[in-house]
């Protein structure tokens, strides 16, 4: 029998996020029904048939041999919405529609660097602002145990509660992402704009949180399995509890598949494909813009390289601040701001995250510290 909880982390009407705190125990089937009826329920997530049946029967046999715990819970997505799954009429491996791209950075600092001795891994997360991008408005801090596959605490977001941004699990893998943006610019791109078979560029995040270890585990998981993305290409900072950490990229064609090892130094991404460099050298300089993946590479290298002894967690979470996105952040402010609406500390060792929220912008004011963001307090979760 399923065991649930929900909590309001955020909630204010000043505030641009509405945070929800989730923790389901019990099978997989009676996770994905719940899941499912917060979708119907809360959302208002309608599934309605595809044409191609075909397509969704391929999708559901693929998942079914390759994830069968996803499976499971895809079948109790369908008895949320009172269907057969077997029919194939809807396709129950997605609830929502992502919406990827603008900037993130982040940075794995194995544990020989760190004061604690462990690995860490720093990430902010930047987006449109939820009043003009409503999708990111109501994140989920899900904290998953299933009867099979490893526990696991997962954000999600843009309603799909099936699509993990980022997340770590009982055994210290933690998986983030980051959009590749420098693939849509210098090259034509081909995205499928509707789920088909295989793992689109989210699902293989909650993939390896389920499934898998160690970065070993990870680099076979993702080797091993069918890739596609629906809007936007990605790359993966993934990281385990014995100081292993690697950058899981794709062509710009999206045709081949390359890894780049940490090797026991710190690892930074933010989003341009590290493959294509040999070097920092080699790393164009394109504006002066903070918000510009290349400056914000250089900066936390620049950090990095200049300080002197292991670092602490208030250290590590000075240097991702550095490259927040701010209104100081543009030369010419865009249409559609962008903020860092999450900045988070994960621990392999201690399996926890912590997380702090972007709330709003500060008041304009004369004094540029006016109108920096106001932001939440870090909250920490943890695998139990």
């Amino acid at each position: 029998m399923l065991n649930y909880t929900e909590s309001v982390i955020l909630n204010s009407p000043e505030d641009s996020l509405e945070v929800n705190h989730l923790i389901l125990k019990g099978t997989n089937y009676e996770i994905g029904k719940k899941l499912g009826e917060i979708a119907k329920e809360i959302h208002g997530i309608e599934k309605l048939p595809k044409e191609n049946s075909l397509e969704t029967r391929c999708q559901r046999l693929y998942l079914e041999k390759n994830y069968p715990i996803y499976f499971e819970r895809m079948r109790g997505i369908a008895d949320a919405y009172n269907a057969n799954i077997i029919e194939d009429l809807i396709d129950f491996s997605l609830l929502g529609d992502p919406i990827l791209g603008t900037a993130c950075s982040a940075v794995y600092y194995p544990p020989t660097k760190t004061i604690s001795g462990h690995g860490t891994i720093s990430r902010n997360l930047d987006f449109f602002i939820p009043k003009s991008m409503p999708a990111l408005s109501k994140p989920y801090i899900v904290e998953m145990y299933p009867d099979q596959g490893y526990a696991s605490i997962s954000i999600l977001s843009f309603q799909l509660l099936g699509e993990a941004l980022e997340g770590i699990n009982s055994e210290g893998l933690i998986v983030i992402h980051l959009a590749d943006n420098e693939s849509p610019v210098k090259y034509s791109m081909e995205p499928t704009f509707c789920n088909t078979v295989g793992l689109n560029e989210l699902k293989s995040i909650q993939l390896l949180l389920d499934t898998c270890a160690t970065v070993k585990e990870a680099k076979q998981a993702l080797l091993t399995n069918k890739h596609f993305y629906m809007f936007q290409p990605i790359h993966l900072l993934i990281a385990d509890r014995y100081g292993n950490s690697f950058v899981w990229e794709y062509s710009h064609a999206h045709n081949k598949e390359y890894i780049v090892d940490g090797k026991d130094e710190p690892q930074i991404v933010t989003n341009f494909l590290l493959h294509r460099y040999d070097s920092i050298k080699d790393v164009p300089k394109v504006n002066e813009e903070k918000i510009c993946p290349y400056n914000r590479f250089r900066v936390i290298r620049d950090a990095i390289e200049n300080y002197n002894g292991k670092f602490s967690i208030d250290c590590i979470k000075e240097i991702n601040a550095l490259v927040f996105i701010e209104k100081s952040s543009y030369i010419d402010t865009p249409d559609i701001p962008v903020r860092t609406l999450l900045h988070c500390v994960y621990d392999s060792d201690n399996r926890s995250v912590e997380v702090s929220f972007h709330l709003r912008d500060g008041v304009s004011c004369e004094i540029k510290e006016c109108e920096e963001s106001i932001r939440s307090p870090y909250y920490k979760f943890s695998v139990g």
